[in-house]
C-alpha cells in the first residue's frame, strides 16, 4: 500500500510539474506572438495574459487585446479573449469571444454584438503547425457600421484543408447564415438563408508558427453561393483567378428567380426610384427573355481589366483581394 501511495504521489507531482511547464510555455508563446506583431510594424497590445485550467486544461485569457495592421486598415479589439486547449491535445484550440467586440476595416469600424460566439481550430502536428480545419459558430449576431446594421439568428462558418499533391494551400470554405435582417430602417423582409460553398486556393498552407509570410490567395472556385429571400432565390457559381495586381479575373454566373419580387421590394424600400422603375423592369425583362425561363434572369459577371461587367455594361471596379505582387510585404 505504501508503494502504491508513493507511486500516486510521484505521478501527481510529475503531472503538476508538466502542467506548470505547459502553462508557462503557453504564456511565453502568446507574449512572443504579440512581440512579433509589433516588430513587424503592427499594433499588438493587451492588458495582461493569464493561464489557468489545472489539471487537464490550458486556458489562456488575454485581457483587452488590440490588434491592427496600418498597411491594410484591418484590426480587431475586445474586452477579452479566451484561448482554451487540453493539455494533452495542444493542437486543438477553442476560442471564446465576448458578446461585444470591434473589427476595424478599410470602410470603418464594425461593432459586433452576439449572444454567443465561439471558434475552434485544429492544426496538423507538422512543422509550422499548418491549419487543418476551423469553425466559427454564433447566435443572435449583429454587425453595425455607422448607420448600417445587419443581424442574423444563426451563423456558421467552416474551413477545411483539402489535400493537394502540389503542396498548395487549398481550403474548402462553407458558410450558412439564417434569418438575416436589416436594422437600418429599410422596409425589407428578412433573408431566410445565405449560403456559400467555395474553395480558396493559396500558394501555400496557413501556418500558426515558423513563418512571417502570409499565404497569397491565387484562385477562388465558387461551387454554390446564394440566398433565399421570401419567394426569390439568388444563386451564383464560377471561378476567379487572382492577377498580379491583386484583382480577380474570371467569370461568375448569376441566377435570380422571381426577380420582379426583388424589384418590388427595392422600390418599396426606396432603393430603386419610382421614376426609373419602368426602365429598370424593361431592361431586366429583356435579360429574362434571353435566359429563356419566365421569372428568371441569368447574367454572367465578367471580371477583367480591373472591372466587373455584365455583358457590355460596366458595373464598377473589381475589388482588390490581394496586394499587388510588386508591393507585397511579409504578413503573418
Amino acid at each position: 500500500m505504501r508503494i502504491l501511495f508513493g507511486l500516486i504521489v510521484v505521478a501527481a507531482l510529475t503531472w503538476s510539474g508538466l502542467w506548470v511547464m505547459g502553462a508557462r510555455l503557453a504564456k511565453e508563446r502568446l507574449v512572443g506572438w504579440f512581440a512579433e506583431q509589433q516588430d513587424q510594424g503592427r499594433v499588438a497590445r493587451n492588458d495582461g495574459i493569464a493561464v489557468r485550467g489545472f489539471p487537464n486544461r490550458l486556458d489562456a485569457t488575454v485581457t483587452a487585446p488590440e490588434l491592427a495592421d496600418p498597411a491594410t486598415g484591418w484590426g480587431w479589439s475586445a474586452p477579452f479573449v479566451q484561448i482554451m486547449t487540453l493539455s494533452y491535445r495542444p493542437n486543438h484550440v477553442i476560442v471564446a469571444l465576448p458578446d461585444r467586440q470591434n473589427v476595424g476595416t478599410p470602410l470603418g469600424d464594425v461593432d459586433v454584438a452576439s449572444e454567443r460566439l465561439r471558434a475552434s481550430a485544429v492544426f496538423d502536428l507538422a512543422p509550422g503547425f499548418p491549419l487543418d480545419r476551423a469553425t466559427l459558430v454564433g447566435s443572435d449576431v449583429a454587425l453595425t457600421l455607422d448607420a448600417t446594421s445587419v443581424a442574423m439568428a444563426e451563423m456558421r462558418l467552416a474551413v477545411d484543408h483539402l489535400p493537394d499533391p502540389g503542396g498548395s494551400g487549398a481550403y474548402r470554405v462553407g458558410a450558412d447564415l439564417t434569418q438575416v435582417t436589416s436594422r437600418s430602417g429599410l422596409d425589407l423582409p428578412s433573408i431566410d438563408e445565405v449560403r456559400l460553398d467555395a474553395t480558396l486556393i493559396y500558394d501555400t498552407r496557413w501556418q500558426s508558427r515558423g513563418t512571417t509570410e502570409r499565404p497569397r490567395l491565387t484562385r477562388i472556385e465558387i461551387s454554390d453561393a446564394g440566398a433565399l429571400w421570401a419567394d426569390a432565390e439568388i444563386g451564383a457559381e464560377g471561378t476567379l483567378d487572382i492577377g498580379p495586381d491583386g484583382r480577380p479575373v474570371g467569370q461568375i454566373d448569376l441566377r435570380v428567380e422571381n426577380w420582379r419580387m426583388l424589384l418590388n421590394m427595392a422600390e418599396v424600400a426606396g432603393l430603386t426610384p419610382a421614376a426609373t422603375r419602368a426602365r429598370t423592369e424593361q431592361a431586366l425583362g429583356f435579360v429574362e427573355m434571353l435566359s429563356g425561363t419566365e421569372g428568371v434572369i441569368e447574367v454572367p459577371l465578367i471580371f477583367e481589366d480591373g472591372r466587373i461587367m455584365a455583358g457590355p455594361m460596366t458595373i464598377g471596379p473589381a475589388p482588390r483581394l490581394e496586394r499587388p505582387l510588386d508591393t507585397a510585404q511579409p504578413v503573418r
